[in-house]
């Protein structure tokens, strides 16, 4: 039995590896992501207060590693693994014929076929420990003896073939699921999200793409965002309305944690803890590390220190974060001699604007307070013009130029758009702006075509600019 374990390691060592690390890197690393684990006795207490809670508290406690993908994929291979050894050991007993073992692959494929949807681990650990007491039942109630009367079937269809096929239909099964390779493909622009990685976003959500898909479309027009672009390009990406900015009254890990990530963009501190607390309200355990990561981040950026120190001795309490807990120790050491600065910001130049999308309001009460920040006065007017809000964006896109747009060489396109759209009824928007020619020209073109009737010509040739969503709904 020992060559037949042995063989069978041999091919299911690299598969199920190479399947986990290639098709749901990303969805390991969520997992890792959305739970915690802590030595702090209050948290054991609080999560093994039945015998069912164990399962997913030695899981908490193994996804830490999964921060990792390779040693993510690494432990699911073990999984699958001992899921194999026990099934082997249970077919040999009860068979007693080598030439029966890949039948012990069936329950490898079946594994395989539902491990990504066991987010937390424990269901994947409670198979493991029956498989593990099954095959130790069947060990101690069969007989040692095998049968020696026909020669041990060691063909290469037993060993390798059969058993890769079944593997191989196991991966399939999960790969065919939708659910899981959607989640994954969000998973992997969270992760990017995470990283800053914001152009290899755009490369993955193309235009095409961020039309077909609500969730990816948000992270491609804050990529856009943070390279500065945004104003120039995101009526390409399928923008339906201001909502498209981030996901308003979201009550799932998806949109708070994108939620999150966009209120750390625009530096609205108060919004990005806001949103790491809501985070860490939904998660399993109550806790999240992504949660507790951003945090502790956000609390550094506003010089809370009581705050930063707490979340920082929480974290220090988890096995893997000791690297990642080492530099915000300095910056927390170096803020308690800092004075905390006190931001007072001047009286109301806007009113709150009822009705308005709640990306609007909010990001308006933002800008209003910090005028000089670029992004917020991209979402605003961005989403001023998502909302068909022409006057509005007037008036702050004026504002705007006097603050954050100082000194810019070149208005973005769907802002010159914007401004030619406001020319019909004003035409001195011509003298007070500089906009090209080429783009006067294309308006000339666009309400030619509108004024005609021909509005299928008009989507077509113009299908990406703010005139056609303005008025067809593109």
């Amino acid at each position: 039995m020992k060559k037949i374990v042995l063989r069978h390691s041999l091919v299911l060592l690299p598969l199920v590896y190479l399947f986990w690390i290639l098709i749901y890197p990303n969805t390991l690393r969520w997992m890792e992501a959305m739970s915690f684990f802590s030595t702090l006795p209050d948290f054991t207490r609080l999560q093994v207060r039945y015998l069912a809670d164990y399962p997913d508290y030695v899981g908490a406690f193994l996804l830490q590693f999964y921060r990792w993908a390779w040693l993510g994929a690494l432990l699911q291979t073990l999984f699958a693994w001992l899921v194999m050894f026990s099934a082997d050991v249970v077919v040999y007993r009860l068979t007693k014929r080598s030439d029966r073992m890949w039948l012990s692959f069936v329950a490898v494929g079946a594994l395989l076929a539902f491990q990504a949807q066991f987010t937390m681990l424990g269901n994947t650990l409670l198979i493991v420990v029956v498989s593990l007491v099954v095959a130790l039942l069947v060990w101690l109630v069969t007989s040692k003896k095998d049968d020696r009367s026909n020669k041990p079937n060691l063909s290469p269809l037993n060993l390798y073939i059969l058993p890769s096929i079944l593997i191989v239909a196991g991966c399939v099964v999960s790969y065919s699921t939708k659910e899981n390779r959607v989640r994954e493909r969000i998973y992997r622009v969270e992760f990017l999200a995470e990283q800053g990685e914001w152009d290899k976003i755009l490369k993955i959500v193309t235009p095409e793409v961020a039309a077909q898909d609500p969730v990816r479309r948000r992270y491609a027009l804050l990529a856009l965002l943070e390279n500065g672009q945004l104003s120039n390009k995101m009526f390409s990406y399928g923008v339906t309305s201001s909502d498209d900015f981030f996901f308003p009254h979201s009550v799932d890990h998806i949109g708070i944690s994108f939620n999150g990530y966009f209120n750390k963009s625009l530096s609205a501190d108060n919004e990005a803890m806001h949103s790491w607390f809501q985070l860490n309200s939904i998660s399993r355990f109550g806790y999240s590390a992504r949660a507790m990561r951003g945090i502790v981040d956000t609390a550094l950026k506003q010089r809370d220190v009581a705050l930063a120190e707490k979340y920082i001795r929480i974290m220090l309490s988890s096995t893997c974060h000791k690297n990642w807990v080492k530099p915000r120790i300095k910056q927390l050491s170096a803020l308690r001699y800092e004075p905390k600065v006190e931001n007072n910001p001047e009286s109301d130049i806007w009113s709150v604007w009822h009705g308005e999308h709640p990306v609007v309001i909010e990001t308006a009460g933002l800008f209003e307070a910090d005028p000089t920040n670029k992004k917020l006065a991209d979402v605003l007017c961005c989403g001023l013009l998502a909302s068909r809000q022409l006057p509005k964006f007037m008036n702050i896109f004026n504002y705007a130029l006097a603050n954050a747009y100082k000194g810019i060489r070149h208005i973005p396109i769907h802002y010159e758009e914007a401004l030619l759209l406001a020319s019909r009824q004003d035409p001195s928007v011509l003298q007070r702006f500089p906009i090209s020619s080429f783009k006067q020209s294309e308006f000339q073109r666009f309400a030619a075509f509108m004024d005609s009737g021909n509005t299928t010509q008009a989507a077509k040739v113009h299908g990406n600019t703010y005139w056609a969503y303005h008025f067809l709904g593109r």
